[in-house]
């Protein structure tokens, strides 16, 4: 019986925890499953409902690592605990696809980073993509080959379009959301813990990051139009945006997701419109055919520093772009009163083809056989260039001691003799 680790961040959510839901319902009784958590609230409550969760860096962890057949993660997070010389297969889903530059792409990338990156890339096995269109550019990003990035599906799709949105929105909330004639979200990238944050602009004195203005004139159209914003951050955001204190304006807290085991993947769909900036959110809203909106104040900054893929950010937002309040209003009320949206579709099919779903049975097909074994087919990356190191300088060791033997000697004139 195989041995399945996942593991994400935030804790229980994301990629891991769609394809989780899948496999334990396909696999029942047939695999072992772990979950390393860091949250240890969360780690107790996962665990009084069957789940076999296990504290980040508990003992329980280091043992269950041992035992681990198969890992999948969301931002190789367990690639520390790959074993070595041993068919033990890692696959990273990865968080997200988005129109930034990641990984080796990034123009201003630190020493941490790189060192980072060319570590994790010598242990994982297989990265997971959505469509082919995103081959080319996870191998550039990692620097790995194209046969190892698997265009087979994105889990999370199938919380983004399957998820019982509104009642998850309301139990967060703990408001009927009925009422209200519109939802729009506000999910911003971080932009925070970033060793280029000192050359972006970052605007606190208002929550869309964007030129001053006053804040009335977006109370008021929320009011007079009975629309729900609905803020939420990055999990790893630090910085202090001003926030507004509002009925129509309600933030969503990454700890009330936590306290009823939900991602933002699950609420997505309760919305009518997205307001985002360089997010991933923003490409993945696609999957539900509404319109996206994206916040460029910083935009060219952020080009320089960071940088967007293929440079051009008005291929991402289909022109779909705000800098400012006005501007921003504008196009809100224009999307939310368009009945269809031709380009929306066209754009959804060049990133992610005929997805439907989270293609979480594709992946399973592609690594598990019909008895729930890995399949033989694989290929694995466990042997490190230290661990091979270090086995070529004990085999010099080994082949001195030998050489200054005896018996080594001897062997020595005999073959001279008979050569």
């Amino acid at each position: 019986m195989l041995n399945i680790t996942f593991c994400s961040f935030p804790d229980f959510s994301g990629n891991a925890k769609y394809l989780y839901d899948y496999m334990q319902k396909k696999y029942n009784k047939k695999m072992n499953f772990t979950w390393v958590i860091k949250d240890k609230k969360l780690c107790s409550k996962l665990q009084k409902k069957g789940i076999n969760a296990v504290e980040d860096e508990s003992i329980e962890m280091k043992k269950a690592m041992e035992l681990t057949d198969a890992f999948f993660t969301t931002h190789a997070n367990l690639t520390d605990y790959k074993r070595q010389n041993a068919k033990t297969l890692y696959v990273e889903l990865w968080h997200g696809v988005s129109p930034k530059c990641m990984g080796f792409l990034i123009q201003d990338l630190s020493n941490d980073d790189n060192n980072w990156l060319n570590k994790i890339i010598k242990k994982i096995d297989y990265f997971i993509v959505p469509s082919k269109f995103w081959v080319p550019i996870f191998a550039a990003r990692f620097n790995i080959l194209p046969k190892k990035i698997l265009p087979l599906g994105f889990p999370l799709f199938d919380g983004i379009i399957k998820a019982k949105g509104k009642d998850n929105l309301s139990q967060i909330l703990n408001e009927d959301i009925d009422k209200y004639q519109k939802i729009i979200y506000y999910m911003p990238t971080a932009r925070s813990g970033e060793s280029r944050l000192e050359k972006v602009k970052v605007n606190l004195d208002n929550v869309f990051n964007i030129k001053k203005y006053q804040e009335k004139i977006l109370t008021k159209y929320l009011e007079e139009n009975n629309y729900l914003l609905c803020i939420k951050y990055h999990p790893s955001e630090k910085l202090n945006f001003k926030r507004i204190n509002h009925s129509n304006i309600k933030y969503i807290e990454e700890s009330c997701l936590k306290k009823y085991q939900l991602d933002t993947n699950a609420i997505l769909n309760a919305s009518d419109l997205l307001i985002t900036d360089y997010s991933s959110l923003g490409l993945h809203y696609l999957m539900l055919e509404k319109p996206v909106i994206y916040l460029g104040t910083d935009l060219e900054d952020f080009n320089n520093t960071r940088g967007i893929l293929f440079g051009n950010f008005q291929f991402w937002a289909n022109h779909n772009l705000a800098v400012d309040i006005k501007t921003l209003l504008e196009k809100i009320e224009f999307n939310l009163n368009q009945k269809e949206n031709q380009l929306l579709k066209d754009q959804k099919e060049l990133l992610f083809g005929v997805a439907k779903d989270g293609g979480c049975a594709k992946i399973c097909d592609f690594f598990f056989d019909d008895e729930a074994n890995l399949k033989t087919n694989l290929e694995y990356t466990y042997i490190l260039e230290e661990e091979l190191k270090q086995k070529n300088e004990q085999l010099e060791s080994e082949l001195k001691t030998i050489k200054a033997s005896k018996g080594y000697k001897i062997l020595e004139k005999i073959r001279k003799i008979f050569h």
